[in-house]
């Protein structure tokens, strides 16, 4: 005997249960987006984020330019994806519910964290994994036996952080810590031996505007490579380098809210990114005697090696 119909009022309300959990949608969000100025870096981060939450069926809210509007006032138990320190911490200070923090530094991340945010912190930060810098070095550059590293006392990671990692893909590291500028170039002189390559970091103790030049000329010098974290960098002259667009954060946070969504969690904790770039300077890399490799190789084989682990 077959089963008894439903009534049509039961048959409707079943038909909207399953269009909303049986067919894998999720409700909608709504998130604000603060940014501390307009500009095309903002930009290039809304527009690809906007795009990304419509396919999981999100969407932006309002968009606050800091700069236009200094003390935004904040919806109630809402969720806000701040661009940059200034305006996570503003987010914060307002009260929101949860903050995704993007484009921002493991170091200033960690400063959040640390003046009593992380319950209501997440973040993507730019600093790409030391793991992941260290064997492009060694797709590079596979003479290379020993990565030097300058450091001041603010530098992202500890000595212990930059020994560990440099010893576990295979290299002798050294260290220096840097406590004026003027010591950076008799510190270079110390730690770029004949097998040495200089991984920079973003520490603006050490690699800033200021110092770039100097640092790359007495490398280029010592005919050793520099490992730069961002494509300025190689465009100045470091070999090559590998980086994280803001389109490519951009859809790490929606993949990020997404998924926190499905299973009723705020965005938490501090994540590297997941997306990336490479350059490389080929002039610098001919003029070293590196092996030839195009971006797109590089890219490829990276990614590859990531992939298997």
């Amino acid at each position: 005997m077959p089963a008894p119909r439903p009534p049509p009022s039961w048959r409707y309300l079943l038909l909207a249960l399953w269009l909303v959990l049986g067919s894998g949608a999720c409700l909608a969000v709504d998130l604000d987006v603060w940014i501390p100025r307009d500009g095309p870096l903002q930009q290039a981060f809304i527009g690809t984020f906007q795009e990304a939450l419509a396919r999981k069926g999100h969407r932006v809210g309002t968009i606050t330019d800091l700069s236009a509007t200094p003390a935004p006032a904040l919806a109630v138990d809402r969720i806000v994806v701040a661009l940059g320190r200034q305006a996570s911490q503003q987010a914060l200070d307002a009260g929101a519910r949860a903050v995704l923090s993007v484009l921002v530094s493991r170091r200033d991340a960690q400063s959040l964290v640390e003046h009593g945010a992380g319950d209501r912190l997440g973040a993507i930060v730019l600093d790409q994994p030391l793991a992941r810098r260290l064997a492009m070095l060694r797709i590079l550059a596979p003479e290379v036996g020993t990565v030097s590293v300058l450091a001041s006392a603010d530098a992202p990671q500890t000595d212990d952080e930059f020994a560990t990692a440099i010893t576990a893909a295979g290299y002798t590291p050294r260290l220096e810590t840097i406590e004026r500028e003027q010591d950076i170039v008799p510190a270079l002189e110390r730690i770029l031996t004949p097998d040495a390559a200089l991984l920079a970091t973003p520490d603006p103790g050490v690699f800033n505007r200021d110092t770039v030049m100097s640092i790359l000329l007495t490398s280029y010098r010592h005919r050793r490579p520099v490992i730069g974290f961002t494509a300025a960098y190689v465009r100045a002259g470091a070999v090559a380098g590998v980086f994280s667009t803001p389109e490519d954060i951009a859809l790490q946070a929606a993949e990020l809210i997404g998924a926190a969504d499905s299973n009723g969690k705020p965005v938490r904790g501090i994540h590297s990114p997941e997306r990336y770039q490479v350059a490389v300077n080929d002039r610098v890399s001919r003029s070293l005697g590196l092996p030839e490799i195009t971006e797109e190789a590089l890219l490829a084989r990276l990614r590859a090696q990531e992939a298997a682990r």
